[in-house]
């Protein structure tokens, strides 16, 4: 099967998650898991059309086998969570549709750079609303209570988004797993801009925008007191209701 084959498979797989055609998109993205045994996404989604099929146990085994390939996996972890408690609840679709479906081209986990404090990072929860602050060639990462840095995105996916950004695209960000070493955050476009004739981020070969497994940063953490001193130009990143209103047909 094609890389090209793989990312069809993926687009047919998260539309019909968000047609709620759960059967379909549960033996589409079986045969993406074929291929790929270790894609997360696929594999979250499939887990997420068992729950959804009433069918827990397979759903409990396949977010467990997520959990074998990436420990922190936010999205893994919180259903995996539910089913445990609750043995046969099936979440509301609309409470969590978007929390699990990865879109080529749309979002993307990312691996931040210039960490901050190790003791900073611990205390940071799962699922932390954050804003992009652009500051000269970089773009930097601080929750949006307590402004508190945490890093900065990668150079290219920085200078991607400045331009981006410049022209009036709108993004969500929230943190998808903090530790000593690593922070981990989900970043969504939330609408684009008619100027934009790029998308926010390429895919990768799989044609899925998932996490880099096993990333260990050299780079020595930023003091971020230092941090929180500069000024920069910050992205106020509006709510669902609002980035859809703006978004492009």
């Amino acid at each position: 099967m094609t890389m090209q084959s793989i990312s069809q498979l993926t687009t047919l797989a998260v539309k019909s998650s968000q047609e709620g055609n759960w059967e379909n998109g549960r033996d589409l993205n079986q045969q993406i898991v074929d291929q790929e045994p270790q894609n997360i996404g696929a594999l979250n989604r499939l887990a997420f059309c068992y729950m959804q099929l009433g069918k827990t146990t397979e759903a409990k085994k396949t977010y467990e086998q997520v959990l074998k390939i990436q420990k922190f996996n936010s999205i893994a972890q919180k259903y995996l969570a539910i089913l445990k408690q609750k043995g046969n609840f099936v979440p509301a679709v609309n409470q969590i549709q978007e929390d699990f479906i990865e879109e080529p081209g749309k979002t993307k986990s990312v691996c931040l750079q210039k960490l901050a404090d190790p003791d900073v990072l611990q205390g940071i929860a799962i699922s932390t609303s954050c804003d992009l602050i652009v500051k000269n060639h970089r773009v930097n990462v601080q929750t949006k209570q307590g402004k508190i840095y945490l890093g900065c995105l990668p150079d290219d996916i920085a200078f991607r988004l400045q331009k981006l950004i410049k022209i009036g695209n709108t993004y969500a960000v929230f943190v998808q797993s903090a530790n000593k070493k690593n922070c981990i955050v989900f970043i969504k476009e939330l609408s684009r801009s008619k100027e934009a004739l790029m998308p926010s981020f390429l895919a990768t070969s799989s044609g899925l925008t998932g996490i880099q497994e096993d990333v260990v940063l050299d780079e020595a953490p930023l003091d971020t007191n230092e941090t929180g001193s500069d000024e920069g130009t910050h992205m106020d990143i509006p709510s669902e209701d609002q980035g859809n209103d703006d978004e492009m047909e």
